[in-house]
């Protein structure tokens, strides 16, 4: 709840419009509950995310929408028992020491592991088949998407060349699905010249994080681009290593509490979440220092929180606390470029 009062998202559910504009009050397991302009509130499954998109409308009465359904939000959560009294599971948690433990159970050479190296982050100089593993992603990101190459584009009016090296991105890792890498190459010739800025200003900017960030989602809201975490916080994640992450949010919501973040999030991305999640990276990457880890940067922090808090992830936590055995690293190699 703290969270969506930071950055209200109004969803509509694709097939049952009229059931009218929804915030998104609460997640409870594999499910999502969305208080609806209808007065109900339905729990979505995560699997069908697709229903629920966020809204393009924009206008004085959808703002007075926003205001009733917050206020009815928090009114129904200040009234509502709490998890503990009613019986309800509560949400996974784990805590930090044993989130350390299983990923040393599987790289025993943290970062540095010869395995880690191969398997997950990559080389820049490797054969062209493992490109696509982290560094070299990196090495391609921050060459053309530099500060320098993004600048000497716009000053020639070239917006369509930053819009280009974004789509080359997307489309050399992974962890980007075809459907993620449409929503930058569909964007209306338009709107070309105000993405490309807003996008410059969301990796440079000098402005509050969440503002620069609302700004390109907005660009894209209103182009009816699909705006999903992944696809619109990988690019960031690749080109600004050291200081923006990409944010994949099953593994977040697990670690946002596993560092004692009370962050609701929602499965469509706000600028005011974003920049708390960027926060709890940047915690868990000092907390991984401090125990004399040595992650390169917040791409090593993104794949270390998936690679230990993914469902897979979960599932090895609780292995190695039942003592297991090494556990090769291949088998969450994988996960790693899921």
């Amino acid at each position: 709840m703290e969270g969506m009062m930071e950055q209200v998202a109004l969803f509509e559910h694709v097939k049952r419009p009229q059931w009218g504009l929804a915030v998104c009050l609460e997640e409870d397991g594999d499910k999502l509950a969305y208080l609806f302009q209808d007065g109900s509130v339905r729990k979505i499954h995560r699997r069908f995310d697709a229903m629920m998109q966020r809204t393009a409308r924009i206008g004085d009465d959808v703002e007075a929408v926003r205001t009733s359904l917050l206020a009815e939000a928090k009114a129904r959560i200040a009234a509502a028992p709490s998890r503990s009294s009613s019986g309800a599971k509560p949400a996974v948690t784990y805590p930090f020491a044993e989130q350390l433990a299983a990923f040393k159970h599987v790289y025993p050479g943290g970062f540095d592991d010869p395995e880690w190296i191969t398997k997950v982050r990559g080389d820049g100089n490797a054969p062209q088949k493992t490109k696509r593993r982290r560094e070299g992603v990196i090495a391609l990101a921050t060459d053309i998407l530099s500060p320098e190459a993004i600048a000497a584009r716009h000053s020639a009016g070239d917006f369509k060349g930053t819009l280009d090296a974004i789509v080359q991105v997307a489309k050399a890792t992974r962890l980007l699905k075809p459907d993620d890498v449409a929503a930058y190459e569909k964007l209306p010739e338009g709107v070309h010249q105000n993405f490309c800025r807003a996008f410059q200003d969301f990796l440079d900017g000098t402005g509050p994080l969440k503002t620069r960030f609302t700004t390109m989602l907005n660009i894209m809201w209103r182009a009816k681009s699909p705006t999903k975490w992944l696809a619109t916080t990988a690019i960031a994640g690749y080109a600004r290593p050291n200081s923006l992450i990409a944010i994949r949010p099953t593994s977040f919501r697990v670690q946002a509490r596993s560092v004692g973040a009370n962050i609701a999030i929602p499965n469509a991305p706000t600028g005011g979440l974003y920049e708390r999640l960027v926060s709890v990276s940047k915690d868990v990457h000092t907390r991984l220092l401090a125990k004399g880890e040595k992650p390169r940067d917040l791409f090593d922090v993104y794949d270390f929180i998936w690679l230990t808090l993914s469902p897979k992830g979960q599932k090895l936590i609780e292995e190695v606390k039942r003592g297991a055995s090494p556990m090769p690293p291949i088998i969450l190699a994988g996960a790693a470029e899921a």
